[in-house]
């Protein structure tokens, strides 16, 4: 460290990983120290430093104030983080969503630390901000841990009503719960946990322009389509990366498949737009994966520019009139944002 830490930022991450795999805790939090002094203006950076130093009891105070310096407040228009193009609606969602996985860091060290009531009321706090299930179940979890069923019941009622949430999980959370996972109660809350995904899952989309009749994309059997043909006024998942030309894929096309038949349910469709340009043979391709599910090829990489998409795999989905909502969508979050979709349609269509 003295010879070569100061001025290698990589030096003093692999000082701090190697002291987490020796499980020395004092050096953990020597070495943690330095990894926050290195990385003042590394804001993902000093999320995981700091959720790491929480963990242990020489280095949890050191944690705990890393994160919460994540808290301070940001001038969101002149905000140097705010990425091109990202409006600053769309920054200030973003760092909500920050700082509440700080908070859940936070109140997470709280609870090891034994502070069982500045810990539930860090996590209630945590669990106000945005639609994340992972979120939900850990505060669930340290809320049983801390003799706390009523917000542990709150929170497995927000999990439970999520499309990728399985019936057993349910099932296991009901038995979890005892008297409060059972009866009028608890099927309460479910229906208010339905109204609060619906509200939150709105919250974080966008509405940005689309003009999907300019977007050309080109079928297996080399026909051409545009983004408007193909998507024909439905709710549509569009999933960057297909590959059909070697066995890996970054876009599971299986997933895709058991993704394209789930929201069908709701009338809508999925999308997938290959990484490599259209090639004779393309049919016999799919044939080859059993894969049902359109793919379809950006030669022109209108799609691409119209998506921002800057990698592999990229999922976004866009409403029924078009527009993109949701962009940059993680796996997992996708059957809940098409319902929501679905159920704004629905409610449009009746109005």
């Amino acid at each position: 460290w003295q010879d070569v830490g100061a001025v290698d930022g990589s030096f003093t991450t692999f000082g701090l990983q190697e002291a987490e795999a020796a499980k020395d805790h004092l050096a953990i939090a020597r070495w943690g120290r330095r990894y926050r002094d290195m990385t003042h203006d590394s804001h993902i950076a000093r999320l995981w430093v700091g959720r790491e130093l929480v963990k242990y009891p020489e280095s949890r105070q050191d944690g705990l104030a890393m994160l919460r310096s994540l808290l301070a407040p940001v001038d969101i228009v002149n905000d140097q983080r705010r990425r091109l193009r990202q409006s600053a609606p769309e920054r200030q969602r973003e760092i909500n969503e920050e700082r509440a996985v700080a908070l859940q860091y936070i109140g997470e060290g709280l609870l090891a630390d034994g502070q069982h009531g500045a810990a539930l009321d860090t996590l209630r706090v945590a669990a106000r901000t945005g639609w994340n299930v992972e979120r939900f179940r850990d505060i669930a979890s340290a809320a049983l841990s801390a003799g706390d069923t009523a917000d542990a019941a709150q929170m497995l009622a927000l999990v439970a009503v999520d499309p990728e949430t399985s019936p057993a999980f349910v099932d296991s959370a009901q038995a979890r719960l005892g008297a409060r996972g059972i009866g009028a109660g608890w099927l309460n809350m479910l229906t208010h946990s339905r109204v609060t995904m619906r509200e939150r899952i709105l919250s974080t989309a966008s509405r940005t322009p689309l003009r999907g009749d300019r977007v050309r994309l080109r079928l297996a059997t080399g026909e051409t389509r545009t983004f408007a043909q193909l998507a024909d006024g439905h709710v549509t998942v569009v999933a960057f990366g297909a590959d059909l030309e070697r066995k890996g894929s970054p876009v599971d096309l299986a997933m895709m498949q058991k993704l394209a038949s789930s929201v069908a349910e709701q009338n809508a469709r999925v999308l997938l737009i290959a990484l490599h340009p259209w090639r004779a043979g393309m049919v016999d391709s799919l044939r080859v994966r059993n894969a049902s599910v359109d793919v379809v090829f950006d030669d022109r990489h209108e799609a691409e520019r119209a998506f921002d998409a800057y990698g592999f795999p990229i999922y976004c989905v866009v409403d029924a009139t078009g527009t993109i909502r949701f962009s940059y969508s993680r796996l997992t979050e996708l059957r809940a944002q098409v319902a929501t979709l679905a159920q704004e349609q629905l409610v449009a269509t009746r109005r």
